[in-house]
Parts: C-alpha cells; structure tokens; sequence
C-alpha cells in the first residue's frame, strides 16, 4: 500500500515538472519572410542566429529539391526533343536553367546559414566573456 502511494505521488510530482517543462517557450521556427525580416532586425543571441539558419538550411532544401526536378525535366525534353517546338528558348533550354537558378539559390541560402551559425558562435563567446 506504501508503495502503491508512494509511485503515485512520484508519478504525479513528474507529471508536473514535465507539464511545467513543456509550457516553456520553445524558440519558434521561422515560417515566413515576413518573420525572417524582423528576425533579422532583432537577431541578438545565438539562439537567434540559430533559428535563422535553421530556416535558410530548410530554404536551401526546399531549392535543392526544386533543381532536382527542373533537372529531371530538363532531361525528358533532351530525351523527347522531337515532340516540342524548336523555338527559342526550347523547353529543355527553360527547364535547364531554371534547374541551374535553383542550384545557385540554394548555395546563396546555404552561404547565409553558414554566416548565422557563424554569428551564433560568436555570440556565445561574447557571452560567456
């Protein structure tokens, strides 16, 4: 009986600690450029800097899988070139450097992730001092 008390009082103490636990405020994930524009503005501490680069490593992923179908596009107007229009720029043409815009975005959007992990460091550093 003693035990069956005592597990239920440790039950309910951990249930409490982990509701506190979960009503804290998590640091919000960046869902639009509306927010990365005043993120940017207000960005302080390495958390900052580190929910900026989470959402330009998901925008350069985002990009990556576009280029990777432009790509696959591209490559079924090289196979099927006789079914569409000569015209300048053909489809194969479009789809290509579209594929190519989308690689180079999603480099730009992995550079600036790189630049905010790099200022999350030295914001920690420059706490810790």
């Amino acid at each position: 009986m003693f035990i069956n008390l005592t597990f239920r009082m440790f039950v309910t103490v951990m249930l409490v600690y982990a509701g506190i636990a979960w009503s804290l405020p998590a640091p919000q994930a960046i869902a639009n450029k509306k927010e990365l524009r005043s993120a940017l503005k207000t960005a302080r501490t390495p958390e900052d800097h580190q929910r900026i680069a989470a959402y330009f490593q998901e925008e350069a992923k985002n990009l990556r899988e576009k280029a990777k179908q432009e790509q696959d596009l591209a490559n079924y107007y090289l196979e099927h070139a006789n079914n569409y229009p000569k015209k300048y720029p053909t489809p194969y043409q479009n789809a290509n450097q579209l594929a190519d815009y989308y690689q180079w975005a999603s480099d730009q959007a992995l550079a600036k992730a790189a630049k905010h992990l790099e200022q999350a460091k030295e914001a920690e550093r420059s706490t810790q001092k």
